[in-house]
């Protein structure tokens, strides 16, 4: 493990707005073996939440059922346990992919099941959030963690809900990427994005002209976000 890795002040869980209302109250609990995985053929562990510190805006229009609004639940670290703390099994079966010649001919769904049926990389969960920016927790996260939760209608604001929608989630995107998502996740929480800083991790900023600079300042304002407390 690498020590000096520094742990976000809050991560953040992607849902729908009805999951939303019982975690203010209940705490975010796992899918448990009765309700499916988001993930298809590559599925979640049942017993375990995930947590991002970037990729949840797209985590939640997964998760979210069709016309209900999304939500960002954003959870304290301070409050976790860190021994229930767990690396995101993406972040182990990406590794294993690059470094071990003999998990390369395995799929995503053997790797997967490789990675969650062994607990030899389960302090690895500072690099996988460092690497790929994401975790898992063992267990229910306490309602007492959960410092906000917000809510948004993607159709309020086109532009910004495709923008959540283009990740890749693995190490060399989050590696190139990250300041974006953080920026979309700072967004979607209902706190203040200026111009500047989101032309600067688009890149764009010299490329623009006076009108189209307008314009983008115009859908970052264009913020229709409900933000609950417990």
């Amino acid at each position: 493990m690498m020590p000096d890795l520094q742990i976000p002040r809050f991560l953040y869980h992607g849902t729908g707005e009805n999951t939303a209302q019982a975690i203010l109250i209940e705490g975010i609990t796992p899918r448990g073996g009765s309700r499916p995985s988001t993930w298809g053929e590559v599925p979640s562990a049942p017993d375990r939440v995930y947590l991002a510190e970037g990729y949840a805006p797209y985590f939640a229009a997964a998760a979210a059922e069709d016309g209900e609004r999304h939500a960002l639940v954003e959870v304290g670290t301070a409050r976790l346990e860190s021994r229930l703390l767990r690396p995101d099994e993406d972040f182990i079966a990406q590794a294993l992919k690059r470094q071990n010649s003999e998990c390369r001919g395995l799929s995503w769904p053997e790797l997967n099941h490789l990675v969650l049926t062994l607990d030899r990389w389960d302090d690895c969960w500072r690099e996988s959030l460092q690497g790929l920016g994401t975790c898992a927790h063992a267990g229910v996260i306490p309602a007492e963690a959960i410092t906000r939760v917000a809510l948004y209608d993607p159709t309020d604001n086109p532009q910004m809900a495709i923008a959540a929608l283009d990740p890749a989630i693995s190490v060399l995107n989050w590696m190139v990427c990250a300041e974006k998502y953080r920026l979309l996740t700072r967004w979607y929480m209902g706190d203040p994005v200026t111009l500047e800083e989101w032309l600067g991790v688009q890149g764009l900023s010299p490329l623009l002209g006076e009108e189209q600079a307008g314009q983008i300042a115009a859908v970052l304002q264009q913020q229709n976000v409900e933000v609950r407390t417990r």
